[in-house]
């Protein structure tokens, strides 16, 4: 079983993971049940998770509805609004 998903996977349906997470197939945690994941996208003003554009791809490869969300640092929140707006925006399409 995937890392991210080895407590308790029975129990969920969409999951949160970022580069905290490791390596995650998430074609098995489709077979597994998993419907969905919400990624970890930016952080502060200036990280970009590395493990976002994998993910996200994994993801929508594997048929699994799609989150992102950025994770706040006690900066200015336009500052913060606008940099994940613009690196999310490097990330996807109009499919997302």
């Amino acid at each position: 079983m995937p890392t991210a998903l080895n407590s308790d996977a029975s129990q969920a349906t969409i999951v949160d993971l970022s580069h905290h997470n490791g390596v995650v197939d998430l074609t098995q945690a489709r077979q597994a049940g998993i419907l969905g994941i919400i990624q970890k996208a930016t952080q502060s003003a200036t990280f970009v998770d590395p493990t976002f554009q994998t993910n996200f791809d994994q993801a929508r490869n594997a048929g699994l509805l799609l989150g992102a969300y950025h994770f706040g640092a006690g900066d200015d929140g336009v500052i913060l609004l606008e940099y994940s707006a613009a690196r999310c925006a490097d990330f996807t399409d109009s499919r997302f």
